[in-house]
């Protein structure tokens, strides 16, 4: 009864966007090609791209946390991910949760994903791919310039990432040119 709630607090949360708010621009008022602001919180890092907690201008009561991925050396956003928190993470990954309990949130994120998939017009819904190993994430270009993808693994949480794809490959390039030559 408790799944069934949510995923209709989801789909009432997710109707009036259907999806529109990943794009080739962004998503969630986040513009692609900004940089992080002032409020942003490192989270974690490397040479090629560096994540950051932030507060988007179009937030979507269906999610719980956003965030952003920048190009470590242009410091410029090119991913905009958001999450619905399923289970609460421990401090080591699994630590805390017993088998019943990992496969209640899996089962939970895996329903959260397919919710948003629900939501999607008929034509993207056509569209859409699905990971080729079956695990429960789908792929959408959704423009000549970003990519839409709804994971729902893991015991943890369930996500959308809106990625401009320009921008990941200019980071891909810098970092593995041989696989451009």
């Amino acid at each position: 009864m408790k799944q069934k709630i949510i995923l209709a607090f989801l789909i009432t949360s997710f109707s009036a966007q259907s999806f529109a708010f990943c794009d080739a621009n962004g998503a969630f008022g986040i513009k692609f090609g900004d940089k992080v602001g002032k409020k942003a919180v490192r989270l974690q890092g490397g040479k090629a791209s560096t994540f950051y907690s932030v507060q988007v201008p179009e937030p979507n009561p269906a999610f719980d946390e956003y965030q952003v991925r920048i190009d470590t050396k242009t410091k410029k956003i090119y991913e905009v991910i958001a999450t619905k928190i399923i289970t609460p993470m421990p401090t080591s990954r699994l630590g805390g949760l017993n088998p019943e309990q990992i496969k209640e949130g899996e089962t939970k994120a895996r329903n959260a994903a397919k919710s948003f998939l629900a939501l999607l017009p008929k034509e993207q819904q056509e569209k859409i791919t699905r990971n080729e190993y079956g695990s429960p994430q789908w792929h959408l270009a959704v423009s000549e310039e970003a990519i839409l993808e709804i994971n729902g693994y893991g015991p943890w949480d369930a996500n959308i990432r809106c990625t401009n794809l320009s921008g990941e490959l200019e980071l891909g390039k810098r970092v593995l040119p041989e696989l451009f030559e």
